[in-house]
Order: C-alpha cells, then sequence, then structure tokens
C-alpha cells in the first residue's frame, strides 16, 4: 500500500499508475471484444436517451465532465468503453489512462478510432495486470477513499494547467 503523502504530491497518479499502466505488455482482444468493436464500427447508432443508458456509461461520462480535461466525442466509445470495462473501478482505470493519454499526445477530443488506433493500436492490458494495478494504486489512510485515483491533488501533473491572469 502507498503511503498516504502520495495524496497530496500532484504527480502520484502519473507516476504510480499511469506510467506502469503504459508499460503493461496488452493482448490482443477476445473474440467476444472483437465482436463488441466490429458492431460499434459498422453501426449507425442512435443517441441513447438517459434513461436507458447502462450505469456505468453514466460513471463514465460523469467521472470525464467533472474530473477530467478530455472529452469523448462519440457515444460509440462510451459504450466501448463500459463493455470494456465491466466495472466502476476498471472504468476509472481506463479514463485516468485516457487523460494522461491526452495531455502526453496533446489531443482534447477521443472518439473510438483515436482509442483504437492511438491509445490502444495492439490490444488491451489483460484482466490479471490491471486487477495487480488496481491493488498497487491503494493507499493507506485513516479515511476517505483508498484509491489513489480518486484524489483530484494527485491528478495534477497529467491536467491541463489552468492560466493564471
Amino acid at each position: 500500500m502507498l503511503d498516504q503523502k502520495v495524496i497530496e504530491q500532484p504527480n502520484s497518479i502519473e507516476e504510480y499508475f499511469c506510467k506502469p499502466f503504459e508499460a503493461i505488455k496488452v493482448e490482443e482482444m477476445s473474440k467476444e471484444t472483437s465482436e463488441i468493436l466490429i458492431n460499434l464500427l459498422m453501426g449507425n447508432l442512435q443517441e441513447i436517451p438517459e434513461e436507458e443508458k447502462p450505469f456505468i456509461m453514466k460513471l463514465i461520462e460523469k467521472r470525464i465532465e467533472v474530473i477530467f480535461d478530455y472529452t469523448i466525442t462519440d457515444q460509440k466509445l462510451l459504450l466501448f468503453l463500459s463493455a470494456l470495462s465491466e466495472t466502476p473501478g476498471k472504468a476509472v482505470m481506463y479514463m485516468t489512462y485516457l487523460q494522461y493519454f491526452s495531455k502526453k499526445h496533446g489531443i482534447k477530443d477521443i472518439d473510438l478510432d483515436i482509442f483504437c488506433q492511438k491509445a490502444f493500436p495492439w490490444g488491451f492490458p489483460p484482466e490479471k495486470a490491471l486487477h495487480e494495478l488496481w491493488i498497487k494504486q491503494k493507499v493507506d489512510v485513516k479515511s476517505g477513499s483508498n484509491n489513489l485515483l480518486d484524489y483530484g491533488t494527485a491528478l495534477e501533473s497529467i491536467l491541463e494547467e489552468k492560466e493564471t491572469a
């Protein structure tokens, strides 16, 4: 477990989560994931009404809106991320990595094409590696979340710098 002081370090998420995430050896998509992706790429997806959106999709949208400074520009990517993530924890991991990717490559608007061709062109981290990284980002705290990824103070190094007047 990480020491509580990492919560206050503006580059903690970048160092303890994003760089290790980026270093994970990816694996090819499963047949099921490939089928989902092909259907999304080939299909003509209509706007999904709010009441019909899966919980994980709503969580992804809200967290990006409130915490991150990139945008997801199509519902196809939101649906794919929802299917790929399966759990809120994995969704937070992918969203946080996308913030790092966005800052590193100067890409503010991310769609399914950018996600597949630039962020994850060779596949995705295996489940076991994601689970291990999730455990490694845990913080030893007395109260509050024990997930480093929940602390905005530790995210500052991968957010756009705010201009001051």
